[in-house]
């Protein structure tokens, strides 16, 4: 058995308007309807859950999937899109980083992981109009495309949420002998996917169906589970 973890990254207040910019905009797309509703448990949960960025991570063999516009280390040249990299390179500031993890066979472990590698082989790029379709939600995004003039729903390019839950379909959908156990995560990505109207979702949305299909989010600091649940 293979240990995917599934990572998503909590910004700190420190300057980075992008990361920054990215949580905000999600709770603010999502806080309003629920002070409405006062339903002070699921912004509780919003707030825990908050996330900017997401990767997948080979975590056997310490390697993670992820599309990025950000520099891989000392003297490596900027990367715009899709990249694989040693985890010990992404996870710098681990107090910000939770996960959630799937024990698969190798068999389905390796389709996911073929089909991600192909796609960085292959990678078409990061576009920076692309981040604002899942910083307004699926209706948004016609009204940027409307304003910019731009095809925001490119199938050749990726943003990291994206490559996370291809990594997590593709993976359910080998796992014959597990799938009773991940078929809720399955569901919860399907639905997700409808309510985006297959677009790729936000980091927040993302890491909401990982924890509503009954998977536990770890903290990075100490691999203790970063939300108690109820019963």
């Amino acid at each position: 058995m293979i240990e995917q973890r599934y990572y998503f990254y909590r910004p700190a207040i420190d300057g980075h308007f992008t990361d920054n910019g990215i949580s905000v905009i999600e709770l603010l797309r999502t806080y309003p309807a629920l002070v409405w509703r006062r339903d002070w448990t699921t912004m509780r949960l919003l707030w825990a859950l908050r996330a900017s960025h997401a990767e997948f991570e080979d975590h056997t063999n310490g390697i993670m999937v992820t599309s990025t516009m950000r520099y891989g280390g000392d003297g490596e040249e900027k990367v715009n899109g899709l990249v694989l990299r040693a985890s010990d390179t992404v996870l710098t500031h681990p107090e910000r980083w939770y996960y959630y993890k799937l024990n698969v066979h190798d068999d389905s472990h390796k389709s996911a992981v073929d089909v991600l590698v192909d796609l960085v082989d292959h990678n078409q790029g990061y576009d920076k109009w692309y981040i604002a379709k899942f910083m307004t939600g699926p209706r948004g995004r016609k009204l940027i495309e409307w304003l910019t003039k731009r095809n925001l729903n490119d199938p050749e390019k990726f943003i990291c949420s994206g490559i996370t839950c291809l990594a997590a379909n593709t993976t359910i959908g080998e796992e014959f002998e597990n799938y009773g156990v991940y078929r809720t995560l399955l569901i919860e990505l399907e639905k997700l996917m409808k309510q985006f109207n297959n677009d790729e979702p936000d980091p927040l949305s993302s890491s909401l169906a990982f924890y509503r299909s009954g998977l536990t989010p770890y903290s990075q600091v100490d691999d203790k589970p970063l939300l108690r649940r109820n019963g």
